[in-house]
């Protein structure tokens, strides 16, 4: 199993190129974060000309599920409108203790999180997040209206998968949701590949030992 998904990362270096450009967005402390869309877009359809993935892939039959965590009403309500033509199943929370709340039975796909809260930062947040192992692979977009590079960085630092500067572009907003889905889908389609994988050379080693 070793060999079968370090022989498709040699024989793909689309998918080495991402690793590097997303590691140098993060350590540059860039606004796109460690995923970006033109990246993952570009390296998508690469990887369907080196046949490893179809059209469909990436793709679920279910809506995918977008949390809002945002104290405004109208700030979330208007990321709400933009993405409610793409038929997601959206949930808002109003504050980040809320948000930690609904994460548990809800649990989203994706969230789109205000930094500048009440109660609880999106900072804080967005680290409860992502230490939790049960929701740690979950992508966190943090929406901001700061614009110094150090809370740029702190958002990194916390763990941060993305972020969206006030006011909101739509295009901008979609595109990036859009593609942080795909990964997340992709992720959950390797890692059944791998367990079923797994459960083939475990019964094949059990075969051969009986």
């Amino acid at each position: 199993m070793f060999y079968i998904v370090t022989t498709l990362f040699a024989s793909y270096p689309p998918l080495q190129t991402e690793i590097l450009e997303s590691y140098k967005l993060k350590l540059d402390g860039g606004r796109q974060g460690c995923y970006n869309a033109a990246v993952l877009d570009r390296n998508f359809h690469s990887a369907m000309e080196y046949g490893y993935m179809t059209e469909s892939a990436g793709q679920q039959d279910t809506p995918s599920k977008v949390l809002i965590v945002d104290d405004n009403p109208q700030n979330a309500e208007l990321l709400q409108a933009y993405l409610e033509p793409m038929s997601y199943d959206i949930l808002i929370a109003a504050d980040g203790l809320e948000a930690l709340e609904k994460i548990e039975t809800f649990v989203p796909d994706i969230i789109l999180l205000d930094i500048m809260m009440p109660r609880m930062s999106g900072f804080e947040v967005c680290k409860r997040i992502k230490k939790n192992p049960k929701t740690a692979d979950i992508p966190v977009v943090m929406v901001t209206a700061l614009n110094e590079l150090g809370d740029i960085e702190r958002g990194v630092d916390c763990g941060a998968d993305d972020f969206l500067s006030k006011p909101i572009n739509k295009l901008e907003l979609v595109t990036r949701v859009k593609s942080l889905l795909r990964v997340r889908h992709l992720k959950g389609e390797l890692e059944r590949t791998l367990t079923y994988l797994a459960d083939i050379e475990n019964e094949e080693s059990n075969n051969i030992q009986a």
